[in-house]
């Protein structure tokens, strides 16, 4: 029997219900992982978190100084992660005059041997500073008890541990020594939790920090706010993988052995969770490892796709009883598929609610039947692929199928305008541009200009030597170029019952579709850009820019890693004065799931397919940056132009536009930015009847305020499942959607199983039963069930 493991994330709505927010503190700051807003309390971290036995004891009255040994090897960004298991750093090893910067002294007869290892010399000036903390280490000054924390390294070091070891054994012996002499100051190794521990016996509240330390700066005209938006294929493979894992490991839950082992082979999550996680690395999905690094980041989750696409395809012979000739459609960003005739289309949807969701499949006929599981025909329609689809099929991909000529687009029809029942899309007869948008259900007008500008990438100046590359983003001017030359583009529409699709050519390498699905209250603009062109010298940065009529105060709002929501102000940092020296770069912010301006009638708010960096530079206006081509290096040890080849990256991409009431605009995108992360996956069957008709693992549809975050085998993989359950609301941004939820939990996989029992969020473990101070310690992370 299987045993099933239960664990709820509580945040938002459910962390306030639950009376603390998940907080972990340091130095004079606390963080605030549950409701933002919140008030200072306690630390609150369950005590099956720490090993505290084993924490080095500190001594009262004294200084205590916690050492944290720190390092990380990159697990690929010069080098790729297995090129890192031989030779060297490729040169991003500490050098010589790097540490004699740091003092005069060194200790005994390890000292001189670490500037070779990399490991930091502690001399004379180590010491002075823990010697005498009151006079000559404003650190201690800035802790509001007697524990201090220094972490001890950074990159690449500990290359030679032992070295390492061998110092700071004589740093603590040597300063703990003074003690006889009337030091206060005491040294000992430590860890985070060991230090937070410390925080807690302190019995203070702790102030809450609410915001982020974004945009990061390490000087003037250096803002690391490019590599928000380097890379956008790669940042797209990442995010559809995340969303294929999930169905990877859903079935894998579902189905158990027999899906990993079946007649189609051996398959398995394994390899793709290896992969996406590496992929969550600060120099993989972020754009700024070289190029070499990058293909070999695509070729890590390639593979695992592979062994993925076997574990689905056995979980689904199993739910259909027999096996079938599955194909996955890997290339139908551009159309193109193996299978164009007579098939069965499954679509598995990994969220925990029904949702109506647009397929496109290309097909070389001229008229099509699309029928469900029970013979009743399903609205479809048949368009022809756009002149921007056809141009990315001979770009990246041998076309399957010549012998059918494409049907033409048809002639513009005026007036421009496309629309559905909830929504009416306006554009310039002149330009082409948009030039409104109205929402017809809630009687909202707003004049909307969309268009794509290109910011001249600086190469460095007089008053800085910075150039924007794979980290910096730095435009040698606030005002960007429109892309179109002409201020016109060409356009076509497409009008049919099932969707209306008004096409853009704005360049020969800029080309976007805006499109009203019916049913749907979004707008969907699909963007495809590239390759850039550099030839001119000038390296460019390409961003799709909204200007509207709001007032929106110098104040627009993004999320932060798809879930919190945190206002942002023009030129403003919350905890600290700013001397802004780039007004664009200086005011970009990562983008993750979305962004959005509003006054007090009207939001907008642009959904993203993947991670970009975007801002609003002016009142009434938004810009995300979809792409970037530059041809110098911005010295953050790369060491390489963010060129993508001799040819440069052509890339698609999807944005979805919601224009509402403020008060209802989170129902609206809180919901659809989950339907953009895990959407639903489409698999073909050569067969015209599919043995799996319908299928759900769930006995009704959760309540939309609870996301399925998890549902994976655990353990050894065969008797235990990990189900995450989260509140997707934050506390009062909708009148519904932020309420409490109560639900009952019955899971049981298809391979049988026992009730669930709770556990922490980490999924080991039953949670305490003892609280660390007083306080239910589901409050302070298990999460609890109603």
């Amino acid at each position: 029997m299987a045993a099933v493991r239960a664990a709820l994330l509580l945040w938002g709505a459910a962390a306030a219900a639950a009376g603390c927010g998940y907080q972990v503190g340091g130095g004079a700051l606390g963080w605030d992982w549950g409701q933002r807003g919140g008030i200072g309390g306690p630390i609150c971290v369950p005590s099956s978190l720490f090993y505290l036995q084993s924490c080095p004891p500190t001594r009262p009255g004294f200084l205590n100084v916690h050492l944290v040994p720190h390092t990380h090897d990159d697990v690929g960004w010069l080098k790729t992660v297995d090129q890192y298991y031989y030779g060297g750093v490729g040169g991003a090893g500490m050098g010589p005059g790097v540490c004699r910067g740091i003092g005069d002294g060194w200790m005994g007869d390890g000292g001189t041997e670490s500037v070779g290892s990399g490991a930091v010399g502690w001399g004379l000036w180590g010491e002075s500073i823990l010697l005498s903390p009151s006079r000559r280490c404003p650190q201690a000054r800035r802790f509001r008890t007697n524990h201090i924390v220094m972490t001890m390294g950074s990159d690449f070091h500990y290359e030679n541990a032992l070295l390492w070891f061998k110092n700071m054994d004589k740093l603590i012996d040597h300063v703990n020594a003074r003690q006889s002499n009337g030091s206060r100051v005491h040294v000992l190794y430590s860890t985070p939790s060991c230090y937070l521990w410390e925080l807690h016996r302190a019995n203070l509240s702790w102030p809450v920090k609410t915001d982020d330390f974004f945009p990061y700066s390490d000087g003037p005209h250096q803002f690391w706010t490019g590599f928000f938006s380097s890379r956008p294929s790669l940042k797209r493979y990442e995010r559809l993988s995340s969303s294929f894992l999930q169905i990877c490991s859903q079935l894998e839950a579902l189905v158990g052995s027999a899906a990993r082992n079946g007649p189609y082979g051996t398959g398995g999550s394994a390899a793709l969770r290896a992969a996406v996680a590496v992929m969550q690395h600060h120099d993989a999905v972020s754009g700024t490892e070289r190029q070499h690094v990058a293909n070999d980041y695509a070729r890590q989750l390639a593979g695992g796709w592979a062994a993925c696409q076997v574990l689905v395809a056995n979980a689904l012979s199993v739910l259909g009883g027999s096996k079938e000739s599955f194909v996955f459609c890997e290339a139908l960003n551009v159309s193109v598929c193996p299978i164009t005739e007579a098939f069965s289309v499954i679509l598995y949807n990994p969220l925990p609610r029904r949702i109506l969701w647009p397929i496109r499949l290309p097909v070389n006929g001229t008229s099509y039947v699309v029928t469900d599981p029970d013979g009743r025909a399903v609205p479809s329609v048949l368009v022809p692929v756009s002149p921007s689809t056809r141009r990315l099929r001979a770009f990246g991909v041998t076309r399957l199928s010549d012998t059918e000529t494409p049907p033409s687009p048809p002639k513009p029809e005026r007036p421009y305008e496309i629309e559905n029942e909830y929504l009416r899309v306006l554009f310039d007869p002149i330009t082409g541009l948009m030039s409104e948008i109205q929402n017809l259900e809630q009687g909202i007008v707003l004049p909307v200009t969309q268009s794509f500008y290109w910011y001249n990438a600086s190469i460095g100046n007089e008053d800085s030597s910075q150039a924007s590359g794979a980290y910096i983003f730095r435009p040698n001017s606030s005002h960007p170029i429109p892309v179109v030359g002409s201020g016109r583009v060409s356009t076509s529409v497409v009008k049919t019952p099932q969707l209306q699709e008004l096409q853009q050519r704005f360049s020969p390498w800029c080309w976007q579709a805006v499109r009203l699905h019916a049913g749907r209250r979004f707008v969907e603009l699909e963007w495809t850009v590239g390759p850039i062109p550099v030839e001119d010298g000038w390296g460019k940065e390409v961003i799709s820019r909204f200007d509207t009529v709001l007032r929106s105060g110098g104040r627009f709002y993004t999320d932060s890693n798809g879930r919190q929501i945190l206002e942002r102000r023009r030129n403003y940092r919350p905890t600290w004065n700013l001397t802004q020296t780039e007004p664009v770069a200086g005011n970009y912010y990562p983008v993750n799931t979305r962004i959005f301006i509003k006054d007090d009638k009207v939001q907008l708010t642009v959904l993203t397919d993947r991670s970009q960096g975007g801002s609003s530079i002016t009142d009434g206006s938004v810009e995300l940056m979809v792409h970037r081509r530059l041809l110098y290096d911005d010295n953050r040890g790369v060491g390489e132009a963010l060129l993508e080849g001799r040819q440069g990256a052509l890339v698609r991409g999807t944005h979805r536009v919601l224009l509402e009431r403020p008060q209802v605009a989170a129902d609206g995108h809180r919901l659809m930015a989950q339907e953009m992360a895990a959407e639903p996956h489409v698999i073909l069957s050569a067969s015209g009847t599919p043995h799996v008709r319908e299928f759900s693992a769930l006995r009704s549809v959760l309540p939309p305020s609870v996301h399925l975050l998890t549902l994976s085998a655990s353990g050894d993989g065969e008797t235990e499942l990990l189900l995450r359950l989260e509140h997707q609301f934050e506390s009062g941004e909708s009148r519904n959607g932020s309420q409490p939820v109560s639900i009952d939990l019955l899971v049981r996989p298809l391979w049988g199983g026992d009730p669930p029992s709770e556990t922490p969020l980490w999924g080991r473990d039953p949670p305490t039963t003892t609280p660390l101070w007083g306080r239910d310690p589901a409050h302070c992370g298990a999460g609890t069930h109603r």
